[in-house]
């Protein structure tokens, strides 16, 4: 019974820190509608079928933005395939 007491305190812990990923509420920070419009135009790219998110073509009033100066693209790329999971914009980018 010890062995298991660790585990379940972690389990608690995690689902406190996760909180806020179930909660209807969204915390704005000073950059957060950059990692909403670059996630949702690598989904309108990948759902057009380009596969080059190098330039993100629907930011900046259809001009294009190198994202990939700024930011990695791995996690704006995991928030959108899990877009596709759950077919919520702000959920994925929790």
């Amino acid at each position: 019974m010890t062995k298991i007491v660790p585990y379940i305190l972690i389990c608690l812990f995690t689902i406190f820190l996760f909180r806020s990923f179930f909660s209807e509420n969204y915390f704005m920070g000073h950059d957060s509608l950059y990692h909403i419009s670059s996630t949702e135009a690598i989904i309108e790219s990948l759902k057009s079928g380009n596969f080059n998110l190098d330039i993100l073509p629907t930011v900046a009033y259809d001009f294009g933005y190198g994202s990939g100066m700024f930011y990695s693209q791995i996690f704006h790329l995991c928030s959108a395939l899990f877009f596709f999971l759950t077919g919520d914009l702000i959920l994925s980018v929790k």
